[in-house]
């Protein structure tokens, strides 16, 4: 009896969500040379501008054994800025994401990615972003070493 509740509450479920909904994909592939080159900081009206990053993963109670996959947030002291793609590098290797937007305020643009891949915690990436500014230049900007956390 169980099983059947089971099933059927699973069917139900499923037949709640809208159509097309599905889980992100991870898009990891091998870095691309112009990745690999970006700069870490830009000329912005004469002042060198680098970009922040922060990694990490969560392991909390509640979080599968394994932890919850890599999230990325990144900050950029231009606040019209407006984040494009994040690549998160590991090695020959890269997770590309949409930068989806965070909280950002007067004086700074903030973008996140997430779900990310299983890496770390306790290893570094470089994190790359593309970002499109007022004056309409499409730049790539690098913060290198990140330390990918644990939260527990």
């Amino acid at each position: 009896m169980k099983l059947v509740t089971l099933l059927f509450a699973a069917v139900f479920v499923s037949g709640c969500l809208p159509t097309g909904t599905q889980k992100p994909s991870i898009v990891v592939v091998p870095v691309p040379d112009f990745v690999r080159d970006a700069p870490e900081t830009i000329d912005v009206g004469g002042d060198p501008i680098r970009l922040s990053a922060t990694a990490w993963r969560d392991f909390m109670p509640l979080s599968p054994l394994n932890g919850k996959p890599l999230i990325v947030g990144t900050t950029f002291r231009i606040p019209s800025a407006q984040f494009r793609t994040i690549w998160v590098v590991r090695g020959d290797r890269a997770w590309v994401a949409r930068a989806e937007p965070a909280v950002s305020n007067l004086e700074v643009a903030a973008a996140q990615a997430s779900p990310g891949p299983q890496w770390g915690p306790n290893e570094r990436v470089d994190v790359v972003a593309r970002l499109l500014l007022d004056d309409g230049r499409d730049v790539l900007l690098a913060a290198r070493g990140v330390l990918i956390q644990r939260t527990d």
